[in-house]
């Protein structure tokens, strides 16, 4: 016959799951990181292409005669670039920056300003 003591001597202990969760979450977590670098480093190649190829049509524009055009273009080009450092940096800031917490000395002075602002 068998007693309820034999099913709980098979089964995983406590430490032994949150191990293999813990496990299982950092390997997820490396591979999402390896792809996010990856997808990173591909937009930063194909960026400096599209702006060497960019930079040859403006040469070419300027070599044709077409300043106008090729100035055009190139301060388009420019803007675009300026505008897509100065969103990534603040992006970039937003993530970076450690979240608000709130401690005891909050609750603390909180508390003291409110006894303060009661009539006696």
């Amino acid at each position: 016959m068998t007693t309820n003591n034999s099913h709980h001597e098979n089964s995983p202990s406590l430490s032994e799951l949150v191990k293999k969760e813990q496990d299982y979450r950092h390997k997820w977590q490396n591979k999402f990181l390896k792809s996010y670098f990856l997808n990173f480093r591909i937009g930063q190649i194909f960026g400096f292409l599209y702006n060497i190829a960019l930079l040859y049509l403006v040469y070419d524009l300027v070599n044709l005669g077409e300043k106008k055009l090729a100035a055009v273009i190139f301060l388009a080009n420019s803007f675009i670039i300026a505008f897509g450092i100065i969103v990534t940096s603040v992006e970039r800031k937003q993530i970076n920056k450690k979240p608000m917490r709130k401690n005891r000395d909050d609750n603390r002075n909180f508390r003291h300003r409110n006894q303060q602002r009661r009539p006696q």
